[in-house]
């Protein structure tokens, strides 16, 4: 039973979990219990979220939820990649290829959650 780990938004957000983490270990120390933390939580928290969203798929309205929250999640880590290419933590190369990464997850967690919300159940 594989289940989410099956969804290819899952799949997607997972390897974008393990670049940040990639990517973070060249950050300067400094920033290990602010922007670090914060990135690396926030990233987590996309993969975290469309997990425990599944769980509650019987109910579509609190998967949704979920998912919303995996979306606004996504938001923040982008705005964290944002203030890492601000900060030269990495390259534009680096920048662009990962923000290309969150936008699609981004989209692909719109169309799931537009697909969840129009599931009708009894449960609801």
């Amino acid at each position: 039973m594989l289940g989410y780990r099956n969804l290819r938004v899952y799949i997607l957000a997972e390897e974008l979990d393990r670049s940040i983490f990639q990517l973070t270990r060249k950050f300067p120390k400094s920033e290990i219990y602010s922007l670090i933390d914060q990135f690396l939580r926030s990233v987590h928290s996309i993969v975290s979220n469309i997990a425990e969203g599944y769980g509650r798929r019987s109910y579509p309205r609190e998967y949704s939820r979920f998912l919303i929250f995996a979306q606004a999640s996504c938001h923040e880590s982008r705005e964290h990649l944002k203030t890492a290419f601000n900060r030269d933590y990495c390259t534009k190369e680096e920048f662009l290829a990962l923000d290309d990464k969150f936008d699609h997850v981004g989209k692909m967690l719109t169309l799931l959650i537009k697909k969840v919300k129009s599931i009708k159940t009894d449960n609801e």
